[in-house]
């Protein structure tokens, strides 16, 4: 469960969009609240967990429990086929009220791959500024669905600065 998953033949990439999280800085819960709730079956999806990511970063059960369980799950998505080089891509997007957040998120987001120690995980993180345009033109209603597509046509935003703040290279060639 990813935001967007690529499969490939030799690759399988874990994508995850963030813009309303940037703005929780402790990108919560973390997993040793996550098992809190139903932790019968929360052990076994974490256990799955664990094992599709095998080797690939720490097994300290004390980094893994102060880890979001998200970030967990991202990982554990890109690891699932064991055939394919994993990588996992946060691509987040920030607006001007949300900038000092959005770099806070990236500095947690780095320390959290330092700490579980990522092995043969290509991990990426990108950031996209979101400038939003006033117009006074009525603008139409229109669905949510038809927002985003507007919104490529740049009626309602222009997201095309993109850059790659965060990469970690430890990445084996297949």
């Amino acid at each position: 469960m990813s935001d967007l998953m690529i499969l490939m033949p030799k690759w399988r990439v874990a994508v995850e969009a963030k813009y309303t999280e940037v703005k929780d800085e402790n990108y919560k819960p973390l997993v040793e609240e996550w098992l809190k709730d139903n932790p019968e079956n929360r052990q076994k999806v974490l256990a799955g967990w664990k094992h599709y990511i095998g080797d690939r970063m720490t097994n300290d059960e004390k980094i893994i429990n102060v880890t979001p369980y998200q970030l967990l799950h991202r990982i554990a998505s890109a690891c699932a086929d064991p055939e394919c080089s994993p990588c996992v891509i946060y691509h987040l997007f920030w607006d001007a009220d949300t900038r000092a957040k959005m770099e806070t998120f990236v500095k947690s987001l780095k320390d959290w791959v330092e700490k579980i120690e990522l092995r043969n995980i290509r991990f990426i993180v990108a950031t996209t500024e979101v400038l939003f345009k006033v117009s006074t033109v009525k603008l139409p209603v229109v669905e949510l669905s038809e927002l985003f597509l507007r919104m490529d046509e740049k009626l309602y935003g222009d997201m095309t600065n993109t850059q790659i703040v965060f990469k970690s290279d430890q990445l084996f060639i297949v």
